[in-house]
């Protein structure tokens, strides 16, 4: 409901939406992560989703958007592949160290910029 009110807004005031999918932790190339950063999955409670669940529903999320997007004739940055997902990269299971920040400036421009 709220990406198509989203897009109505853009399209009926002829602005350029950009969509970008979610970098985060959760990779399978980041099986032995550390779990101390990863503290989202759900926060303040005694139990956690399981790594693989967590890789799994970025993916549902992050292809959505992408199918979301291009349905809707929307620009999309796909930024989850361009962001390893390292400690020098990440604070958490989402956010950003400054070191992380500007890669993903970085990758954002060069989205926009083609």
């Amino acid at each position: 409901i709220w990406l198509s009110k989203i897009v109505r807004i853009c399209k009926k005031n002829n602005i350029q939406c950009i969509f970008v999918d979610q970098p985060s932790m959760y990779d399978f190339s980041n099986l032995n992560n550390d779990k101390l950063l990863l503290w989202m999955n759900p926060p303040y409670v005694d139990y956690k989703i399981n790594f693989k669940d967590m890789i799994r529903i970025k993916n549902i999320y992050n292809d959505f958007l992408k199918r979301f997007s291009l349905q809707n004739e929307i620009k999309f940055c796909k930024l989850s592949n361009k962001l390893k997902p390292v400690r020098e990269n990440f604070i958490d299971d989402v956010n950003f160290t400054q070191k992380g920040s500007i890669e993903v400036a970085n990758n954002l421009f060069d989205c926009i910029k083609n």
